[in-house]
């Protein structure tokens, strides 16, 4: 009877993961002010080989910054030349991309190009643009020159000689103009320091290119895809210190711009047609790489990103819409980590609040994939919040990286903030982790903008969580009139169409942004840094069926397992996140029947029973 009263226990502890019932929950104090949000964080990558098509450019208009003509492209590009003739449509050139930033106003970061081009021809491009009334934020010189694959590739010391004369002969044509040095990943980190050291007294940022997960599909696992975010944070805590460490007396003058971010890239890098017909879901292109864009993008103003531009407008692989000027996709497709950004974009606030999150389970990833990445225990949500509308409007971001089963709704307490009884909801996802807008046979706008409108109980409310989703949630303060986006009344939910807004192109004067700051030569020695490798995961889950978190086998044959969730390591009791909530009901059944036929043994036989 040892393997009864074990097999007792056993079933009991499998039905009864946690006797707690602590909800998780948030505190948003609007009182704890953390500073404003800077709208260039919204940024995109707009390369000359995108397909210069409506959608395109619609898309492009909608971004408050433009990094063009961004990537490795620009190793063959200069803006006082016409595009040369290739493929099946018209890329952008200078005036197209000029127009597109006129349209929309948006900001440029300017990719000058240390090839082809020179000092004396970058800052003649730096003054056509802010004659023509471009708002020029920031201008990068080359585009990760400390990479061998790039035809820039050049030692830390030749790189800092071509800033130096680039910085030079630009503040001579448009002064205060805001210089910006490409760096490299953890692996180079003794060239980044001599290049930070050398040309500390010109610039004004250093511009870092974050890619976790970066890695085929075979080995691509959601949780790890989403759980990027993550590294956010630390990432920025090192390139600060390194920064301190090199910069000198310049060094609170130096921002940290991201160039280039994505979460995954496990599609092919040479697709032939066929494969695009295909029903597999790449995570690039479906909502676990919304989720990480729904997180990442708010670790970012929470570490104070002075500008960010996601990899990239359009693209094959990385684009918000697929397909370039050689690659004929469909161009009507928005893919979801495009509609997370137009979320945050559009429905959060200029000044961040503080958000205390508790009782919030997790689930652990042993990445990173890549020499960037997250590895630890990861929150199932993140959230983030923000006034606008000068402290009238209360907005927060709310990402739900867990199935029905790991967190179903949270706790809601807002401090400093009496809101109306309703609010306005913007939501991406509730359906499955691998959801996408294409590849998969089915409609393209599977994963969509959903707006409704919620009834909100005062200052403490519980808001339902739907799985694997980025929510936009607006609270107007009591005593003001309530404003609604169209389409968002208090009926049922509706779609928010994603198609670009045909914005006149006003006559803008926007002048140059930028600091004079005195740059005073510096030499500081270099701090070496020990950057641990971490192994690579297991193998890949298969499409759809992956429920992140759980350990249950998902439909794929060639899936793999899924990363074991681990309690919330704040102590708050909660269930242990992952237990399918349809066995619930009969775990509880088999754990009250046993308790019956125990209580009928009688306690003497179960003691004699035992001591056998």
């Amino acid at each position: 009877m040892k393997t009864f009263g074990g097999f007792i226990v056993g079933l009991a502890a499998l039905a009864l993961p946690s006797l707690s019932t602590a909800q998780p929950r948030l505190e948003i104090d609007t009182a704890a002010d953390r500073g404003a949000v800077s709208r260039d964080v919204y940024g995109g990558d707009l390369e000359f080989i995108n397909s210069n098509v409506p959608e395109v450019a619609a898309l492009a208009a909608e971004l408050p910054l433009l990094r063009f003509p961004g990537g490795d492209a620009d190793a063959t590009f200069r803006w006082d030349q016409s595009l040369p003739p290739r493929c099946t449509r018209q890329g952008f050139d200078w005036n197209a991309a000029a127009t597109v930033a006129s349209r929309g106003r948006s900001g440029l970061f300017l990719e000058t190009n240390i090839l082809r081009s020179t000092p004396a021809n970058a800052a003649a491009w730096v003054q056509d643009a802010t004659r023509r009334g471009l708002r020029v934020a920031w201008v990068g010189i080359g585009n990760e020159v400390w990479g061998d694959w790039d035809a820039g590739y050049r030692s830390a010391s030749r790189y800092a000689s071509d800033v130096i004369a680039h910085a030079t002969a630009i503040r001579a044509l448009v002064p205060g103009t805001r210089i910006v040095l490409s760096i490299g990943t953890a692996r180079e980190d003794a060239w980044n320091r001599e290049a930070i050291r050398r040309t500390a007294a010109v610039i004004d940022a250093v511009d870092y290119h974050y890619y976790p997960n970066h890695h085929a599909w075979t080995d691509m696992r959601p949780e790890q895809v989403v759980a990027g975010a993550e590294g956010i944070a630390p990432l920025l805590a090192r390139l600060r210190a390194m920064i301190r460490a090199e910069a000198g007396a310049r060094a609170s003058a130096i921002q940290v711009v991201l160039g280039e971010w994505d979460g995954a890239a496990d599609a092919p890098r040479v697709m032939k047609m066929d494969q695009l017909v295909t029903p597999r879901a790449y995570a690039m292109w479906s909502m676990a790489d919304a989720l990480f864009y729904g997180a990442a993008l708010g670790e970012m103003h929470t570490g104070g990103v002075a500008a960010a531009m996601f990899y990239e407008v359009q693209g094959f692989r990385f684009g918000a819409i697929p397909g370039d000027w050689c690659v004929d996709q469909d161009t009507s497709i928005r893919r979801p980590k495009a509609l997370v950004h137009q979320l945050w974009r559009e429905h959060f606030g200029d000044r961040l609040v503080a958000v205390t999150a508790a009782g919030v389970p997790s689930y652990r990833v042993s990445g990173p994939t890549n020499w960037d990445g997250f590895a630890g225990d990861v929150p199932y949500v993140r959230a983030y919040a923000s006034l606008a509308d000068s402290g009238r409007s209360l907005r927060m971001i709310v990402t739900n990286r867990g199935g029905a089963s790991n967190v179903a709704s949270i706790a809601i307490t807002l401090r400093g903030f009496a809101p109306e009884s309703t609010a306005s909801v913007w939501e991406v996802g509730g359906g499955g982790v691998m959801d996408t807008n294409e590849n998969v046979r089915g409609p393209i706008d599977v994963v969509r903008i959903r707006a409704r409108s919620m009834a909100v109980g005062g200052a403490a409310f519980t808001l339902p969580l739907a799985p694997y989703s980025v929510m936009a949630i607006e609270l107007r303060r009591s005593g003001g009139p309530v404003v609604m986006d169209a389409g968002t009344d208090a009926g049922p939910a509706v779609d928010v169409p994603v198609v670009g807004r045909d914005v006149p192109r006003p006559e803008v004067d926007v002048p140059v942004v930028g600091r004079d700051v005195p740059r005073p030569e510096v030499d500081v020695p270099a701090v070496e840094v020990d950057v641990p490798v971490v192994a690579v995961d297991a193998p890949a889950p298969g499409r759809d069926a992956v429920v992140i978190g759980v350990d249950v086998p998902p439909a794929s044959s060639d899936a793999g397992p899924t990363e074991v969730p681990q309690p919330v390591s704040q102590g708050c009791g909660c269930a242990v996140p992952g237990s399918p909530a349809p066995m619930d009901q009969m775990r509880w059944f088999l754990v009250v029947s046993l308790l019956v036929v125990m209580a009928a043994l009688g306690p003497g036989r179960a003691r004699g029973r035992s001591s056998r």
